[in-house]
């Protein structure tokens, strides 16, 4: 993976030793695809890996040329189809992809490599040897027989994609470091400096939506020893003061053996989870509170509620209509009933994704 980020940030990691690339708008840097090859091979041998390459016009045929045929292989626009008819078909048993964790829906079309070898034994029962031969055959009837399996390994003989490309997002750390100019030795000056490290780590975890699960202090000394500090927390925490505290408090417990002069703060995040939100609740929301405003009127006012009524507020809203206020809430409450049975039919398009931290 190291080789292909040097190239482009969208790549994909089918397995330990097979990478797709997209190289689209590298011509500019490196000039022709050949060219653009050679550097990758170079690039490699520079690592002391030996690879094989090949760019064609999809990721699919990119991908078969490159198992099948060593060295470096080019192909014109045009022309995936008849660079992979003569390809034997036995090459798609070595084209199945290892799962890869946080890719979302994609997972579920990756290439399988049970399935592969079911699929292609009865291929080769077939009589059939080429991947041409595969791509030929009529869709209805392959899918008929090896049901939607079929219509992908067809695919990948014509060199088409089936799905695309999920680039690989590299593990985000959530890490703070500070040298001091002066060494420190008391809790007092290092709650202020663990406050200036913890406060950007929280927003970060806020704005990704995580919490901390285990907090890790380490504090360099000046003997050059590090006296490290791991604390496991009951539940997901990001608020700054208890962090602090924790830590503090494990300081106060364990004193280092001499003055600090660096500190170092790692959070180790909560996975994040994918969550189905009421997308017809929301949009019924919106659409009541449009009813509710005009069927109110706009001569409601405000008035001052007496000192021996007065509960939780000063200000109570009152409406002219009471009866025509009543008809309106009978319809809310009407509409979010049929909303619920709705959602539980599971009616239309209401899949949302969103990360949350248990």
């Amino acid at each position: 993976m190291a080789i292909a980020a040097e190239f482009s940030p969208r790549y994909e990691q089918h397995r330990a030793d097979l990478v797709s690339v997209d190289v689209r708008g590298l011509s500019r840097l490196f000039g022709s695809p050949r060219a653009i090859g050679a550097e990758m091979r170079r690039e490699a041998a520079s690592r002391g890996v030996r690879v094989h390459t090949a760019i064609a016009p999809t990721r699919m045929a990119a991908l078969v040329l490159a198992l099948a045929r060593p060295g470096l292989t080019v192909v014109p626009p045009a022309g995936a189809a008849d660079a992979l008819a003569s390809i034997p078909i036995g090459v798609l048993e070595q084209l199945h992809e290892d799962p890869q964790p946080g890719c979302g829906s994609a997972t579920q079309v990756r290439l399988r490599a049970d399935e592969a070898q079911a699929a292609i034994a009865a291929l080769k029962r077939w009589g059939l040897k080429t991947l041409g031969e595969l791509a030929t055959l009529p869709s209805a009837d392959l899918s008929a027989r090896l049901g939607r399996g079929g219509r992908v390994w067809q695919a990948v003989a014509r060199g088409e994609d089936t799905r695309p490309l999920v680039p690989m997002q590299p593990e985000e750390r959530f890490e703070g470091r500070l040298e001091l100019e002066w060494p420190i030795d008391a809790a007092e000056p290092l709650s202020f400096v663990l406050t200036r490290l913890l406060e950007p780590l929280s927003t970060r975890l806020e704005r990704r939506d995580r919490g901390a699960a285990v907090l890790h202090v380490e504090l360099g000394l000046v003997t050059r020893d590090v006296h490290a500090c791991r604390l496991e927390l009951p539940t997901p925490l990001r608020e700054v003061r208890a962090l602090r505290t924790l830590a503090l408090l494990d300081f106060e417990s364990r004193p280092p053996a001499a003055a600090i002069d660096t500190v170092t703060v790692i959070i180790e995040p909560t996975p994040g989870r994918i969550l189905q939100h009421a997308l017809f609740a929301l949009l019924l929301l919106n659409e009541v509170a449009h009813l509710i405003l005009p069927a109110a009127g706009t001569q409601s006012h405000f008035h001052r509620v007496p000192k021996r009524r007065r509960a939780h507020g000063t200000l109570k809203q009152r409406h002219p209509s009471g009866s025509r206020c009543r008809q309106v809430q009978h319809l809310a409450d009407t509409r979010f009933a049929a909303a619920g049975q709705d959602n539980q039919r599971q009616l239309g398009p209401g899949w949302l994704r969103s990360e949350r931290f248990q």
